[in-house]
């Protein structure tokens, strides 16, 4: 990772975040928006909110226009844990995609950063209802992406296509 190559855009970056906050503190009168919730409390209810859409796509059971998410109150929930860890090992395979020389590899880091990307703004307000349905629809495109990576990528290590491309060879 060439960090030189960032450099020209971090301007924008700035610029960026700084008319946000200005946004919110002209509009809203205060910069971090909530309902109420505690930060901590927030954030870690996110981390679930997160894990929740992945095992949504991945197992589409018990849709529902409302899906109630307690509030996780501490860091040694298990469910709260669970998540982490999940999500770590996530955006750490992303860091080591990033790292990779393949192209495959580089629109795989990609996809996991549309995945957490799209849901940054719904997860940086507090909302009432921290998990809908609609609001991840967006976000799954890369998981569904990370999918077709990884099948792509076993199949190319796959004994089967191996065997594949000497039977039509």
């Amino acid at each position: 990772l060439n960090w030189r190559t960032s450099i020209p855009y971090l301007p924008f970056v700035l610029s960026g975040i700084f008319l946000g906050f200005l946004f919110r503190k002209f509009f809203f009168h205060k910069v971090i928006i909530s309902a109420g919730i505690p930060a901590p409390i927030h954030w870690m209810t996110e981390v679930v909110v997160w894990t929740k859409y992945i095992f949504t796509l991945a197992i589409p059971t018990g849709l529902s226009v409302w899906h109630y998410i307690p509030m996780i109150d501490s860091p040694l929930n298990g469910r709260f844990l669970l998540s982490f860890l999940f999500i770590s090992a996530v955006a750490i395979s992303a860091l080591w995609m990033l790292q990779r020389q393949d192209p495959l590899w580089k629109a795989g880091f990609f996809f996991v950063s549309w995945f957490f990307v799209s849901l940054l703004p719904t997860s940086i307000i507090a909302l009432t209802a921290p998990y809908q349905e609609n609001r991840g629809y967006i976000a799954v495109f890369g998981i569904a992406g990370i999918v077709a990576v990884l099948l792509e990528k076993g199949l190319t290590w796959s004994r089967f296509s191996l065997f594949f491309k000497r039977t039509v060879s």
